[in-house]
């Protein structure tokens, strides 16, 4: 008999597998090393069993723990978790940990999968003793960004991708694993999904805004993963560097000679902004192999590049806004000071902010062939060897003059008091960041009350702990007094 909560028992069998070892546990489930006794093959199989609302019965049922909310908030993610399965089950990509199927047992699901031997990629770059060469760099990330791609099309962002989830395999090639977090772009979200990578994670995965996450949110997690690889040290959490820490840039702390566009490609798709790192797997990968350093800005590829793609805008009050993303930025800025550090966080950000939840009923998958064609031709850029010459149109070429009359000397213009350009926040961005100041104090007194009648508490068992003592002593002293009237 399993103890309540805990993994599932070595040699127990859940349809035709057994299982033989606990992998790894989070927010999501449990991970098992399994046997598949038909094809006689190891696998790997994922429990769904979210422990914060739900838990584990004698009889190895998982159910939600007491209350509506627990109750909706577990089917909720079972539903997704078959859901996912299913979509997951239809990506072939040898750099992706191919999905055989799943099945319903003890109340939950099971996701099974190949069991990928090797060596994780953060274990694997501690074993080195050396930097990377530009060329390993570049083996290993390339066929990681050709995996993600594959994932991206089917609607898919893994929103999970660091390097304990990236399995370098015995000939040296990568492959991503553990889809727990994985979700379909656009999808609605609760509590419940709201799991933080610190470091991988960018801001916006922090939010429980589903238009806010998207192909861009897996390129900052890749991003990290090269920062980590080419550092020796993983991206400072985005909670951190929206509070004011500064990421130390990536020719600073790069241990090896990289091309520019790789730095660029790091410093661009580490942006804390969404708008501003490259919105597809394609953008990033071809910063990663431009062979000179781009001098323009994100924006600017997102004007000439047809493979940015900017995140979806809604009309809703929780729509993000790429281009001034103060809201989010406000509201992580604000909480940075009392989020809880760890492995995994929660953070449901939807306590703080109270948005609209927006129904999606069939999110577009999102591909190259849906980006508005640009109607603004782009501006010709002069480069160091070309130089760029303006036109001048035949009604404004004029013809030699001989002898021409000096003209009188121009006196100079008084100069002008020009006022510094002001940015205008509109009426509505104004009410809106005004509504998150008034909920995040209001957020900060509830939080002060919790502590306030926490001391209380603790200083109430106190008083009565020393009740209890003084009324042991003076037990032991009647007795003691008993025995010397006896005597």
């Amino acid at each position: 008999m399993v103890a309540p909560n805990q993994p599932l028992e070595l040699g127990q069998n859940l349809e035709d597998f057994t299982i033989v070892k606990v992998l790894g546990a989070g927010g999501f489930g449990i991970t098992y090393q399994g046997i598949d006794r038909t094809l006689q093959r190891n696998v790997a199989i994922k429990e769904y069993f979210p422990q914060q609302f739900a838990e584990r019965r004698n009889d190895h049922t998982i159910v939600a723990r007491q209350g509506e909310e627990n109750s909706d908030t577990f089917q909720w993610g079972l539903d997704r978790f078959l859901t996912e399965a299913r979509t997951l089950a239809k990506i072939d990509h040898p750099n992706v940990v191919k999905v055989f199927g799943y099945f319903e047992a003890n109340s939950s699901a099971y996701l099974i999968m190949a069991f990928e031997e090797g060596v994780d990629l953060e274990d694997w770059l501690r074993e080195r003793s050396a930097p990377l060469s530009e060329a390993e760099l570049t083996s290993l990330v390339l066929p990681m960004l050709d995996g993600l791609e594959a994932i991206h099309a089917e609607g898919l962002i893994h929103r999970d991708i660091k390097p304990r989830n990236i399995v370098i395999r015995g000939n040296g090639t990568p492959v991503l694993i553990d889809f727990g977090a994985a979700r379909r772009v656009g999808q609605e979200q609760t509590s419940l999904t709201a799991l933080i990578s610190p470091g991988f994670s960018p801001p916006e995965q922090y939010s429980s805004d589903p238009s806010a996450q998207g192909p861009w949110t897996d390129v900052y997690a890749m991003a990290g993963v090269v920062y980590r690889m080419i550092s020796g040290n993983g991206p400072l959490e985005a909670l951190n560097r929206v509070s004011g820490t500064q990421l130390p840039p990536a020719n600073e702390v790069s241990r090896m000679d990289l091309s520019p566009g790789i730095l660029a490609a790091v410093e661009h798709g580490l942006a804390l902004a969404a708008g501003e790192r490259p919105q597809s797997v394609a953008a990033f990968r071809a910063l990663l192999l431009a062979k000179k350093a781009e001098t323009t800005s994100a924006a600017s590829h997102q004007d000439s590049d047809e493979t940015y793609i900017r995140p979806p805008v809604r009309e809703s009050a929780g729509a993000p806004q790429p281009k001034r993303p103060w809201g989010t930025l406000l509201v992580l800025a604000a909480i940075a000071a009392i989020a809880a550090t760890g492995y995994v966080y929660r953070v449901d950000l939807a306590q703080l902010v109270a948005k609209p939840k927006v129904a999606v009923e069939s999110p577009p998958v999102i591909t190259e062939t849906n980006i508005a064609p640009q109607t603004t031709p782009p501006a010709t850029i002069a480069s160091a060897d070309k130089p760029v010459t303006p036109e001048v149109s035949p009604a404004e070429e004029q013809p030699p003059v001989s002898n021409p009359t000096p003209d009188p000397p121009i006196q100079p213009a008084e100069p002008v008091e020009e006022d510094p350009p002001t940015e205008v926040a509109t009426s509505t961005e104004q009410s809106k960041i005004e509504e998150m100041r008034i909920q995040i104090e209001q957020q900060r007194l509830v939080n002060e009350a919790a502590e306030r009648l926490e001391q209380a508490r603790l200083a109430l068992i106190a008083e009565q702990e020393a009740i209890a003592r003084r009324q042991e002593q003076a037990r032991l002293a009647l007795i003691a007094e008993q025995e010397a009237i006896a005597k």
